[in-house]
């Protein structure tokens, strides 16, 4: 499956054909939208600014419709927490918490890497990254190694991409 986020002016219209998922975010910090799609496809298949998920996780509230999200982007996967499928220490914590809907990671050509957090609401968010600073390290890992963000964006859901089946419209 592949992840992309793209800029928009505010309003979005049908899912293409390939899509399988997809929320319309707007910034917290700078009244920006952007458009997160999931579709379907490989590596192979990518295009410039596609991530391909490696990791993509239900959480405590999966059958929630998500309210908030956290965009998390990272120049380069190198030392990404140690592992190239983007696992952190911190991602069982986040699952085990109230609110959390869904956690996707992905990978670019480039190496660079997007997580996509998506939660009931931003006092959700809050809550994970400040036990998200209190995960202890698995034994051996070097923090110097760990790669830092290159930019976080916090958002509100402001719509779900209706993605079209042959009995309607699909969540």
């Amino acid at each position: 499956m592949l992840m992309r986020v793209d800029g928009c002016t505010g309003g979005i219209g049908p899912a293409g054909r390939d899509v399988v998922d997809g929320w319309q975010l707007l910034s917290l910090s700078s009244d920006q939208y952007m458009v997160v799609t999931l579709r379907d496809g490989d590596r192979e298949s990518a295009t410039p600014g596609d991530y391909l998920v490696t990791r993509d996780e239900s959480a405590s509230s999966a059958a929630a419709l998500p309210l908030a999200a956290a965009l998390v982007w990272f120049p380069d996967t190198t030392g990404w927490a140690g592992t190239p499928s983007g696992s952190t220490p911190s991602w069982p914590t986040f699952r085990q918490m109230p609110g959390w809907v869904r956690l996707l990671a992905g990978t670019a050509v480039d190496r660079s890497a997007l997580v996509l957090m998506l939660a009931t609401s931003t006092r959700a968010i809050d809550d994970a990254c400040r036990a998200s600073r209190g995960t202890p390290l698995p034994p051996g890992q070097d923090p110097a190694l760990l790669a830092t963000p290159d930019r976080v964006a916090f958002c509100a859901v402001t719509a779900q991409i209706l993605v079209p089946t042959a009995a309607g419209c699909a969540r």
